[in-house]
């Protein structure tokens, strides 16, 4: 039940603060109980702001402020990069065999 209640609070919050009665409104509708809906707010950390005092109070629901999470890596290298041969030489593509190399065929 709870993960249906976080999902709730993930869609009826998505686009700013909203009401708390409303919030409990829809989850009532939703048939999720009070416990649930306390416990996935609890869950989601979910910022609570009151202003007025006694009957004057409003509370409002937000989701918290995301972090800054970085997009993934690129590959900013292609799979051909020139690399260094075994005889110094550069451009060699390094999926390449080594050069064949001739062998001396010299007599004494």
């Amino acid at each position: 039940m709870t993960d249906e209640a976080v999902e709730l609070l993930k869609r009826v919050l998505a686009r700013g603060a909203v009401s708390s009665k409303t919030v409990k409104h829809l989850s009532a509708e939703a048939a999720i109980s009070p416990k649930a809906l306390r416990t996935a707010r609890d869950r989601l950390k979910i910022i609570v702001d009151r202003e007025g005092f006694g009957e004057e109070t409003n509370t409002r629901w937000s989701l918290p402020e995301s972090p800054f999470v970085p997009s993934p890596a690129i590959n900013a290298h292609q799979n051909e990069m020139a690399q260094v041969g075994r005889n110094g030489t550069s451009g060699e593509p390094a999926y390449a065999e080594p050069p064949a190399t001739e062998t001396c065929a010299c007599t004494d």
